[in-house]
């Protein structure tokens, strides 16, 4: 594999990463998201540190969300630009990557389709 073929290959890993961090983060999102809709009072009375229930659909995953873990907004700009920062570094790679090495390697967006399959 040429030296670009390898950058590649280590961008795509990069991103995955980076994908996966994403996508953990937005988790967290969406379940703070439900306790907020379902325990809005909880929320605002609840002492600081004090963990809340979680909404039913969702308390087999924790039974508690601890307002300590939710993330700031500078958290999850650092986690947006990490995750744009390795996407961008991946399709540039990709362009140095000499087309008769390029079979032997999948194209950036089946790296991304793949990641988002339910397989994966």
């Amino acid at each position: 594999m040429s030296d670009s073929g390898s950058a590649y290959t280590k961008a795509c890993k990069e991103w995955r990463a980076a994908a996966v961090e994403a996508a953990a983060l937005s988790k967290l999102i969406s379940t703070t998201g439900a306790a907020l809709r379902e325990h809005p009072i909880g929320l605002v009375v609840a002492a600081p540190g004090e963990p809340t229930p979680l909404p039913r659909p969702r308390a087999r995953e924790s039974s508690r969300l601890d307002p300590a873990e939710w993330p700031s907004a500078v958290q999850i700009a650092d986690v947006a630009a990490r995750y744009r920062a390795a996407y961008d570094a991946m399709w540039e790679t990709w362009q140095a990557v000499p087309q008769e090495d390029r079979i032997a390697s999948q194209d950036p967006q089946k790296v991304v389709n793949d990641f988002r399959s339910p397989g994966r």
